[in-house]
């Protein structure tokens, strides 16, 4: 994932941005920089890259979170990938789970998102109360932006009940009424647990935390927190796309791949966000049958590869030959499968969708026995199971990556014949 602030120019943001001035000191190598523990100089910093850079004015209270401003934009720039991968640009709602006292998240979003909504809750009075007033220093973007307050013994995802949804204009719509959920949770079952990640530096070590209590720490920690969401979305289902959280422990999402397995869960994705000498991680499932590109989905780091989600995208390197061949076999092995559907072929990819499986043995007898028995093969008229894309890679290598469906022995049933069509063929 791009990651736009790898370095920051302190000298030109506070050029932009002088109250930064006060607060910035030359270091060894003669470089411009900042003093990360100075509370003041944290919450500067963060007013002068949300307003250089999206034009929006904080407040920043002493007592709250100061949220940094890198960590926050790359899960936005990663929910954005989401909602491309998913099709749905045009229509856009995203529900934030603890907005706190800056409603970054949803103020972000909506700035570099013009036709994003948003959803945002938080069981803090005071953190509400501040949340309004920048919205309300934000008017291009703040009719976006829908504040609702929660209770910390209530439900979690109150606001995707059909009420509270039909209030907000967003009920009628198709499912999913809302796109995605987001989530920053609290890291810590309780102050021992905050004490103890400090010993093991899981804390910045370079940054001051200004963070309320009920902003940091909730019983069982980040990992109980998601799981009651995750517990919550089993109910709701496909009334939100994804759903979606951050995590700062590693070991946090280890926990929560075996609780969507117990729960039978297998659309999921784990992304990884790497920020200076911050490392965090964000885990995402669905009831959908749409299914993320890898890219998206599964970590590239190898100390996640064990519970990283199976693959959706599939390689064979085919026996050496000619390309023009080996398309041509590829296009005869698709034709060869009874009522499969092309919806676009071009060279190197073809679209296909299936209703059924037709190109596995006992199926072709199936449907032979269809034909003599009525005259004519049964219409492709059931529910859509499998839509993929098959492609040619440097003109010797089969890829087939699922878009769409509910069970992946059916796409991988796909895969193997198709696979080992084309390695005989050659």
């Amino acid at each position: 994932m791009l990651q736009p602030y790898s370095r920051i120019d302190f000298k030109a943001l506070a050029d932009s941005f002088p109250p930064l001035k006060q607060f910035l000191f030359k270091n060894a190598a003669g470089d411009y920089s900042l003093d990360f523990k100075d509370e003041a100089a944290n919450r500067t910093l963060t007013r002068a890259l949300l307003k250089r850079d999206f034009g929006l004015e904080m407040t920043l209270l002493c007592d709250r979170l100061c949220p940094p401003v890198p960590n926050r934009l790359n899960y936005i720039l990663w929910l954005s990938s989401l909602v491309s991968a998913l099709g749905a640009e045009d229509h856009v709602v995203g529900l934030d789970i603890g907005t706190g006292s800056t409603a970054i998240y949803p103020l972000i979003a909506c700035s570099t998102h013009g036709n994003w909504r948003f959803l945002a809750t938080d069981i803090d009075p005071k953190s509400l109360a501040s949340a309004a007033v920048n919205l309300s220093k934000n008017p291009a973007v703040a009719e976006r932006v829908h504040l609702l307050s929660g209770t910390e013994d209530g439900p979690i995802l109150f606001p995707l009940q059909p009420q509270t949804l039909a209030e907000m204009g967003i009920g009628g719509a198709p499912r999913p009424c809302v796109t995605f959920s987001m989530c920053n949770p609290p890291f810590y079952s309780d102050l021992q647990d905050v004490s103890r990640s400090a010993d093991n530096k899981e804390l910045d070590p370079h940054a001051v935390c200004t963070g309320a209590l009920v902003e940091m720490i909730t019983p069982g920690g980040e990992v109980n927190f998601v799981r009651r969401i995750l517990d919550e979305s089993i109910t709701l289902q496909d009334v939100c796309g994804w759903y979606t959280s951050l995590l700062g422990k590693m070991s946090s999402v280890a926990a929560l791949v075996t609780t969507l397995n117990e729960k039978g869960i297998d659309n999921y994705a784990i992304g990884e966000i790497v920020q200076g000498n911050t490392r965090r991680w964000i885990i995402g499932w669905s009831f959908l049958d749409i299914r993320l590109p890898d890219t998206l989905a599964r970590p590239s780091s190898q100390s996640l590869k064990a519970i990283a989600p199976p693959p959706n995208t599939l390689r064979h390197t085919l026996p050496a030959g000619s390309p023009k061949l080996t398309y041509e076999a590829l296009r005869g092995a698709l034709l060869d499968i009874p009522k499969l559907r092309i919806e676009m072929e071009e060279t190197p990819k073809t679209r296909i969708s299936a209703h059924e499986v037709t190109w596995t043995r006992s199926a072709r007898r199936r449907l032979a026995r269809n034909v003599s028995s009525e005259g004519d093969a049964t219409s492709d008229t059931g529910s859509l199971i499998m839509v993929s894309d098959v492609s040619i890679v440097d003109e010797k290598i089969l890829e087939v990556r699922w878009i769409r469906g509910r069970d992946r022995g059916v796409f991988e049933s796909f895969w193997g014949y198709l696979s080992g069509k084309l390695s005989s063929s050659r």
